[in-house]
């Protein structure tokens, strides 16, 4: 298991590598919604293995959600990402907004190699996998 790092940190080639799963920094800016069309936020960074080069999180502002958050951002799984709208610049997850509300809260302040990825591990009970083609 490699490092957590945020994509403005990576180079130009580490960031070429971690798109061959599909999922690139341009995701940063779209617009996510849940699987039944309700407003998220937008996607603010994601998040990298470094060793395994493979998009992890998406760590999503949630200030402009369509419901009630307690967190002003949040962290969620990579691999629940489908339907990347690049025209549209939107971005849907399978997860529902209850979901979304129990995620873990995401703060630039803490060493997010380790920390998130515990949290997850504990929230979730199991490490995220790979996200699927998108």
């Amino acid at each position: 298991m490699g490092r957590l790092i945020s994509a403005r940190f990576m180079t130009q080639g580490q960031l070429q590598r971690c798109c061959a799963d599909g999922l690139s920094p341009e995701v940063v800016g779209c617009a996510l919604y849940t699987s039944d069309n309700r407003r998220v936020g937008v996607i603010k960074d994601i998040l990298v293995d470094d060793e395994l080069y493979i998009v992890r999180y998406v760590v999503v502002d949630t200030t402009s959600a369509e419901f009630i958050i307690n967190h002003p951002e949040v962290l969620l799984v990579a691999a629940n990402l489908c339907c990347w709208d690049r025209e549209q610049r939107t971005v849907r997850t399978e997860v529902t907004a209850s979901d979304v509300q129990s995620a873990p809260f995401y703060d630039h302040a803490a060493d997010v190699a380790q920390a998130y990825e515990e949290t997850y591990i504990f929230h979730y009970g199991e490490r995220p996998s790979a996200p699927a083609d998108h």
